[in-house]
């Protein structure tokens, strides 16, 4: 949205996204008539609620050092405090102290058993302890700012403009640690509706809306996508697509096969990252599938291989193909969380029923 809204001299932008469970990091090349990533990455398990996480930390920390208590177990105080955490964090943005306060829950014992109370407390969080007791957060995204850097082969030089999207890229410290990187102030645009108005830009591009002027954007594979196999006895990701290759891309990779004699299937398990290790993978393969090996052979007689098909929208059909019976097996996966053909039609019938005002 910013992108289409501004073109004209080539120029490259960075757009730092910290959302409240994601973070992503692209660098884009802008000129009249087209945008193009030239390099991307993130971290899919990085975002606002992790900052949230070390306030309830210090919230509990607090009341352990200087009231010598101990949270007890309730789902309801939990949530309260999360939402709690949450508000403070926004707090913070405009505030340099902010109080907490909650309702504490304690079991007394009773002569015939126990009683539950709720004690008032207040705990103070400022801002410079809120970005000490984060400040490890804040260096990971500095971190992968570093490695899409490198894979883009640019530096801080090279970029005209750095955008701040996400809800959470509004607290103060993000704006200080790119400032301190890039030496000019980043810009906060629309963080929390910028990808909905890029999205429905992009829905007006589809549909050729003749109030939208026409731009090309170039889409790439945010991450190297890869199978699980077996080498010199130790499993390993074997990447087949590398990430930012243009889309829509296929590519083939053969040289797969069994490692015990007469094995009937083989499991294809499917990874998106860039990693070589499968345990670093928390969420594990974005898909599992067999292919049917029979007749059983010799372990290493079958000739294998494996072929990825990705779109511009996110979908990605894998298959898995026998060289010597012919036999193959496929999935198809949706990074971008495709709906099937009923979803669309409920949906759809929702909104029709829906009374706008």
């Amino acid at each position: 949205a910013y992108g289409i809204s501004r073109r004209g001299r080539p120029r490259n932008i960075l757009v730092y996204d910290l959302g409240g469970g994601t973070f992503d990091v692209t660098i884009l090349a802008i000129d009249n008539d087209s945008l193009n990533v030239i390099a991307i990455g993130g971290d899919p398990h990085l975002g606002g609620k992790d900052w949230d996480d070390r306030i309830m930390n210090f919230i509990e920390d607090e009341l352990r050092e200087k009231f010598g208590y101990e949270l007890e177990p309730d789902p309801a105080l939990e949530a309260e405090l999360r939402l709690k955490a949450e508000a403070a964090k926004r707090q913070l943005t405009g505030r340099p102290t902010v109080p907490i306060t909650f309702k504490a829950k304690r079991s007394l014992s009773t002569g015939t058993g126990s009683m539950d109370t709720y004690i008032p407390v207040r705990v103070e969080l400022n801002r410079e302890k809120f970005e000490e007791i984060s400040a490890d957060l804040l260096s990971r995204t500095e971190l992968l700012l570093e490695n899409v850097f490198t894979q883009g082969n640019l530096g801080w030089d090279d970029i005209s403009e750095t955008l701040c999207v996400g809800g959470s890229s509004r607290m103060p410290m993000v704006r200080e640690m790119l400032t301190r990187l890039s030496g000019r102030r980043p810009l906060l645009h629309d963080p929390d509706e910028c990808i909905a108005k890029g999205a429905a830009l992009q829905a007006a591009l589809l549909v050729k809306d003749e109030t939208v002027e026409e731009v090309n954007v170039g889409h790439v594979l945010a991450h190297s996508l890869g199978v699980a196999t077996v080498k010199n006895g130790k499993t390993i990701i074997d990447h087949i697509i590398p990430a930012l290759t243009p889309l829509p891309c296929s590519q083939t990779r053969g040289g797969y096969t069994t490692t015990m004699d007469g094995q009937e299937k083989v499991q294809v398990r499917i990874y998106e990252g860039e990693s070589g290790d499968p345990d670093a993978y928390p969420t594990g393969p974005i898909g599992i599938f067999n292919l049917d090996t029979r007749p059983p052979r010799p372990a290493g007689r079958p000739n294998i291989a494996v072929e990825f098909r990705c779109d511009e929208n996110g979908r990605i059909i894998a298959v898995a193909r026998d060289g010597d019976t012919g036999r193959e097996s496929r999935v198809m996966i949706s990074l971008a969380g495709e709906r099937g053909d009923n979803e669309v039609e409920e949906e759809a019938l929702l909104l029709s029923q829906a009374i706008i005002s």
